[in-house]
């Protein structure tokens, strides 16, 4: 037995993948030994963690079978039922993996183990963790989860583990996905799970996961659902989004998804909007946008956040503009000229604002004159830098057009020209 533990812990260490066949033949011959089974769920979760390749070749093997056999025959040892749960999480990063764990009685089987083991923070963070995994991108997963009593379940682990960081980061995450079915987005607010949410990012201020997660899945609860969006804000779910906005600034998920939930709330409820801008949700975007310049996503869920503000008031809309808004937005639909999606709600909230005061619309096709004036005079000024090179006879037509030796020229130069020039290129370019 020990020789077969030690074959065990060896294929790992040496990473011998194709020593899986081995390992489950070895857990179906010695279910009832507790040593070995924890060493060979330990070692097909490192396997699937680590090689893509891997997770179909345990599948294939029965791995999974005999990884919800160990779970039943062992239901006492919370240290092997959380490595369980953790190596099902791996295994479902593979779509059919997800499916054949849940047609096998793994969803029940991970909310056994949460049920039987209430106080085990490992359990219930690893079994969080599985189920927001098996979750993720399966409708029928989803759904078979809702039933099986999966919102209770993860609710429960996160009231009673409310300082584990993990506990409540996995909770927000399967809980996030599970709030992607409409029907449980009802279930999920009358069981507690906008005060979970908040509660969570109250008490993890810092944590970036569990505020990304949390941000999230208040997203997915707002999407389509009215009740749920008075609720949020009702219970404080605005200030604590902008108060994780705030603290991790320079967190691109955080500042996505925290667009992206701001704009979910604050839709179509004008109260709500007002409460929005009260609270200075419209410096948090632009500041959002501003810091997150390369990101898509944040200048998309940006725009819409913003749009969700400006629709339903005119004053709004001014604040947006005095706000510095108009160049942040231009420059947005300038850098992502190729993504639909900038582009549609750039587009959308520019005529928002312009409907709303002639003087804003003035305003937006002055800085768009402006912004080519400007470029045009840059590259002219960058041309001319290269004629006044005194180690050289004239430029060459081909040096006039290199805007590469030209900024060099900037850079060696260092007189107060070039100076200005370069700080065009940090705004125009």
């Amino acid at each position: 037995m020990d020789d077969t533990i030690t074959m065990i812990a060896e294929a790992r260490a040496k990473k011998a993948y194709q020593k899986i066949p081995d390992i489950v033949c070895t857990m179906e011959k010695y279910q009832r030994n507790l040593d070995l089974l924890l060493e060979a769920v330990r070692t097909l979760g490192a396997f699937a963690d680590e090689d893509v390749k891997s997770r179909a070749v345990i599948a294939k093997a029965d791995g999974i079978q005999w990884i919800l056999s160990g779970m039943r025959s062992h239901r006492r040892s919370d240290e092997l039922l959380a490595q369980s749960c953790l190596t099902l999480m791996y295994l479902a990063r593979d779509a059919e993996n997800k499916k054949r764990i849940a047609k096998e009685g793994g969803i029940a089987a991970i909310l056994r183990a949460m049920e039987s083991h209430k106080t085990s923070e490992g359990v219930q963070g690893k079994g969080c963790s599985a189920l927001c995994k098996i979750a993720a991108n399966n409708a029928e997963n989803t759904v078979h989860l809702a039933k099986e009593g999966g919102i209770a379940a993860i609710l429960r682990a996160m009231e009673s583990h409310e300082t584990s960081e993990d506990v409540q980061r996995q909770g927000c995450g399967a809980l996030a996905n599970l709030a992607v079915r409409a029907e449980n987005r009802k279930p999920i607010a009358k069981e507690g799970g906008i005060a979970a949410a908040l509660r969570a990012m109250e008490s993890h201020k810092t944590s970036e996961g569990v505020q990304k997660r949390g941000c999230m899945y208040l997203y997915n609860l707002a999407t389509n659902n009215a009740e749920n969006r008075k609720q949020i804000a009702k219970e404080g779910g605005i200030a604590a989004i902008l108060r994780a906005m705030e603290s991790l600034k320079t967190s691109e998920g955080v500042q996505e998804e925290g667009c992206g939930a701001l704009s979910r709330i604050a839709w179509n409820d004008r109260e709500t909007t007002m409460q929005l801008a009260k609270e200075g949700g419209i410096a948090a975007i632009l500041r959002a946008m501003e810091s997150h310049k390369t990101s898509e996503g944040v200048q998309h869920y940006g725009f819409r956040a913003l749009y969700s503000l400006a629709y339903f008031d005119d004053e709004i809309s001014t604040s947006i503009a005095i706000e510095g808004g108009i160049p942040v937005f231009l420059r947005a639909m300038r850098s992502f000229k190729t993504s639909s999606e900038v582009q549609y709600c750039g587009s959308a909230l520019l005529d928002c604002l312009a409907r709303s005061n002639p003087d804003i619309k003035e305003r937006i096709a002055f800085e768009k004159t402006a912004y080519l004036c400007d470029r045009f005079a840059f590259l002219r000024a960058l041309r001319t830098l290269n004629t006044k090179r005194s180690d050289a006879g004239p430029a060459s037509r081909r040096d006039l057009r290199s805007i590469g030796r030209s900024v060099s020229y900037a850079y060696r130069l260092q007189s107060d020209d070039c100076r200005y020039l370069l700080c065009c290129m940090t705004r125009f370019i």
